[in-house]
């Protein structure tokens, strides 16, 4: 499916950054984020039988803040061990 290829293609781009970190396994904070998109994706066309704009504005904060404390989770147990 062209459509997937593209979402995987843009998906890979948007990862691009992350790698020029000084410490490139902030990296693994993106797979709770991931996580969290999909699920809300089947959670909503499950619930409500799509996405809408709303639907959209609520995932973007939502996925933003499980990135960010999956950076701080990760940021602390780096400091710990």
């Amino acid at each position: 499916n062209v459509r997937t290829l593209i979402s995987v293609i843009v998906g890979l781009v948007t990862l691009i950054p992350f790698f020029f970190l000084k410490d490139a396994s902030f990296c693994f904070a993106m797979i709770p984020a991931m996580l969290t998109a999909i699920g809300l994706r089947f959670f909503l066309k499950i619930k409500i039988g799509g996405y809408t704009g709303d639907c959209c504005g609520a995932s973007v904060l939502i996925i933003e803040q499980v990135f960010y404390l999956s950076v701080l989770i990760w940021c602390r147990h780096q400091f710990l061990f």
